[in-house]
C-alpha cells in the first residue's frame, strides 16, 4: 500500500527544523535564520538585497523582513545603503555571523549523517535523483505559475 509522500516529505521537513532548531537555540537563531546567515557567507563577495534573499529561498517580503531584522538585532548581520538609492540596501554578515560558519556547517554534516546512516550509497544515489526530479518539477510548476525559485 502507498502512502501519502506529501505527508512524508512534509513530516520530514518539520523533524529537519525542529532538529536544528534545538541544534542552533544556544546560538539564539533558527534553522531558516542560519540559511541567510551561511547564503551571505558563501555569497560575501556579492552585493546580496532583500529581493535576492526573497528569490533565492522563495519567501515573503514580510517574511525575509522579519529574519533580516532579527538577525540585525542580534548582531549577526548588517545593512547598508546603497550610493544612489535609499531604497536599497545591501546585507553582509558581520564578524558574529562569520565566527558561526564553523557551527553552523556541522551542524548541518551531524544532522545529515544521522539521517542517512542507515543508508546504502546505492540508496543516496537514488534518492538524489528522485528529489532532484521532484525539485524540477515543482520548478516546472512555478514558472508556470510565476513563482521563481532558485535551483538549489
Amino acid at each position: 500500500m502507498i502512502k501519502d509522500e506529501l505527508f512524508y516529505i512534509k513530516h520530514i521537513n518539520c523533524l529537519l527544523s525542529s532538529n536544528l532548531n534545538n541544534l542552533l537555540n544556544e546560538y539564539d537563531i533558527t534553522f531558516q535564520q542560519s540559511h541567510v546567515i551561511l547564503y551571505l557567507i558563501k555569497h560575501k563577495d556579492e552585493d546580496i538585497n532583500q529581493k535576492r534573499i526573497e528569490k533565492a529561498f522563495g519567501l515573503k517580503p514580510s517574511t525575509v523582513s522579519g529574519i533580516i531584522d532579527r538577525l540585525r538585532n542580534k548582531g549577526f548581520i548588517s545593512k547598508n545603503k546603497v550610493e544612489n538609492d535609499g531604497r536599497n540596501n545591501y546585507l553582509f554578515v558581520t564578524e558574529k555571523g562569520l565566527n558561526l560558519y564553523d557551527t553552523l556547517e556541522n551542524n548541518r554534516k551531524y544532522i545529515n549523517s544521522e539521517i542517512f546512516k542507515d543508508f546504502t550509497l546505492e540508496e543516496k544515489e537514488k534518492l538524489n535523483i528522485y528529489l532532484e526530479k521532484m525539485n524540477d518539477n515543482l520548478m516546472n510548476i512555478g514558472k508556470e505559475n510565476n513563482i521563481w525559485l532558485k535551483h538549489y
